[in-house]
């Protein structure tokens, strides 16, 4: 039986934190308990003024996992970041298309990041749709919009996106969907040997940090996608 959090002594706790490379997923396989008894025990300590700060290092990254690794991945498994004050906007599904009016979601947007001014953007993914490259057959005899004029619109709305907070640089990142997927799946199916030379999503879009996920501070996961597609080697419930 897993011991309690509160079972652990004061300098015992402090100390497989410190062993982890003050990492809460390493503490908590150090001592045998669950993560979120981890982060509860140091919010107690922070309220005696014991502040033990997670390192920006280790955040997220699976400590003594081997399984979380971004071998074999078209994209990083996860961002990390750690910031100790600011706002984080994330928006989600734009599905940007040409030739179509802003949409009342995107217009709230650009009025909220210039009210919040955040440090952070998160693109939690499908701001491109790739309708064109869709594994799904048409519906009816609708027309599509092609890559490069998605890739357009994509850019010229990311960039309102950026200028919405005026004096600000915030950090940007990008959390691939399934749709932004459509490209680069497409790319490598269809021209697999000119790898190399044809830009991919991330090539055309450089100021947006991209991965499959954004993990802030270390306890709070942003993406698009879940998957269950590993297992952990312990688990306590």
């Amino acid at each position: 039986m897993a011991p309690k959090t509160t079972d652990i002594p004061e300098s015992e706790f402090i100390a497989a934190w410190e062993r982890s490379h003050c990492s809460p997923q390493g503490t908590a396989n150090l001592l045998g308990i669950n993560v979120r008894g981890v982060y509860l025990r140091r919010a107690n300590l922070a309220n005696k003024g014991i502040i033990l700060q997670t390192n920006p290092e280790t955040a997220g990254r699976g400590y003594q996992y081997g399984w979380q690794t971004d071998v074999g991945r078209a994209y990083k498994r996860q961002n990390d970041l750690w910031l100790e004050n600011g706002v984080i906007v994330v928006f989600s599904d734009a599905h940007f298309w040409p030739d179509e009016d802003q949409t009342i979601a995107n217009m709230a947007l650009l009025e909220l990041i210039k009210d919040l001014k955040p440090a952070v953007i998160c693109a939690n993914g499908d701001i491109f749709d790739g309708a064109s490259v869709s594994r799904h057959p048409p519906i009816g005899w609708s027309k599509l919009p092609s890559v490069k004029e998605e890739l357009e619109i994509c850019d010229e709305r990311l960039h309102e996106i950026v200028l919405a907070a005026p004096g600000t640089r915030p950090q940007l990142f990008w959390n691939i969907g399934n749709h932004d997927a459509r490209l680069d799946r497409t790319l490598c199916t269809v021209a697999p040997g000119f790898e190399g030379t044809i830009l991919r999503l991330e090539d055309r879009f450089p100021a947006w940090d991209m991965a499959w996920s954004l993990n802030v501070n270390d306890h709070t996961m942003i993406k698009h996608r879940i998957t269950t597609a590993f297992t952990p080697l312990t688990t306590t419930l």
